[in-house]
């Protein structure tokens, strides 16, 4: 993320400009983490959501059309509240 241009603010990458450039390169930047993991047999986002135990219903798709009606704040969830109490 940090070569494709974004900063790192606490624990979210941000860029600065629209929100559909801003998904459009954050889609290629998961696009590639993807296919390395791909490569070895694997998958990135199952990974994550794995490690984290992220319920599907907060997965955010970013390979679905931009959406600026819903946002998902995790931390909202409660799926992190364990590890932080």
């Amino acid at each position: 993320m940090l070569v494709a241009g974004f900063s790192k603010t606490s624990r979210r990458f941000v860029i600065e400009g629209d929100t559909e450039s801003a998904c459009k390169k954050a889609r290629g930047v998961m696009d590639a983490i993807e296919a390395e993991y791909r490569a070895k047999g694997s998958s990135a986002s199952v990974s994550v959501r794995d490690f984290y135990a992220v319920p599907h219903k907060v997965i955010v798709d970013l390979s679905a059309p931009v959406s600026h009606s819903i946002e998902v704040d995790m931390m909202a969830t409660g799926a992190f509240q364990k590890f932080f109490g």
